[in-house]
């Protein structure tokens, strides 16, 4: 049986060479912020690897499959267009595992979209660029299952990465959280307090727990870095607990800061109140 075939001639030369440089550029955009690089090496990288690249490395596997050129300003367009469509695409996929919606996680994400048509391209292209090649009209199932092989393998190598990424980041807490505020007078306060050299001062707290369980731990209270009490308490929300301070000698501005630390989870929580000392 005998099919007729149509020739194409390829213009240019392979459209692997560009893709290979605009995927260069997005990897050495992921270093760089990954390495935490000025913004002046970033962005030179990131302009064409974020908006080029991986439009552009699939396009040109569907441009070289077809003898097409992609190096046109159309197919350009095209290009910026799919790889802005990939933008919000990667960003939801790393959220969706419970990575952090960084830079340096979409970068991945890109790359791992971007480098399997990138080097399908460059392995299988003609030796000879500028040659003929042969395109059946209608291509049978056996083309269309190996056309379709570069896309089914980036999918799975992408969801791979992306859950592998994602195994060793940070995952955010979502357990119970404390609180720790100035109860009474202080409650309301929007300055620094006015006190005399020396005297005393009393710091009514409240902790309290989203959970609405008590809250027990270590409380303390420092003055300019100095200790001045500590207690151990268990207290509900609606408790107050009282630190007792004493202002210093010196006149002028100074900070009394309170700590507590959690027996549960060794959450430690801080406030700070600035404290104003008169002349004697």
């Amino acid at each position: 049986m005998t099919v007729d075939l149509q020739t194409r001639q390829q213009v240019g030369s392979a459209p692997g060479d560009l893709s290979l440089a605009l995927t260069a550029c997005l990897l050495l955009a992921v270093a760089a912020t990954a390495l935490g690089l000025p913004a002046v090496v970033r962005t030179p990288l990131a302009l064409p690897g974020v908006l080029l690249a991986p439009g552009y490395a699939w396009l040109s596997l569907a441009r070289w499959r077809t003898g097409q050129p992609a190096r046109t300003p159309p197919a350009l367009v095209l290009a910026l267009v799919l790889s802005l469509a990939l933008l919000p695409l990667v960003g939801v996929s790393v959220g969706a595992v419970g990575a952090p919606v960084s830079p340096v996680n979409v970068g991945i994400g890109l790359l791992v979209l971007t480098l399997p048509p990138t080097a399908w391209v460059l392995l299988v292209r003609p030796a000879h660029p500028g040659a003929r090649v042969a395109v059946p009209p209608f291509p049978s199932w056996r083309q269309t299952a190996r056309r379709l092989t570069p896309t089914v393998l980036s999918v799975g190598v992408f969801a791979a990465v992306v859950a592998w990424s994602a195994s060793w980041q940070e995952r955010p807490d979502s357990g119970p959280y404390a609180q720790l505020a100035y109860a009474g007078e202080l409650a309301d306060l929007t300055g620094p307090v006015d006190v005399r050299p020396e005297e005393p001062i009393t710091l009514p707290l409240q902790l309290a727990r989203s959970d609405g369980q008590p809250w027990s731990g270590l409380v303390t209270v420092a003055v300019d870095g100095r200790a001045q009490d500590a207690q151990t308490v268990r207290v509900a929300a609606d408790d107050v607990v009282s630190l007792q301070a004493t202002a210093p000698p010196e006149p002028g501005q100074h900070d009394a800061t309170v700590n507590a630390v959690s027996d549960e989870t060794g959450e430690e929580l801080s406030l700070t109140l600035r404290l104003q000392v008169g002349e004697p």
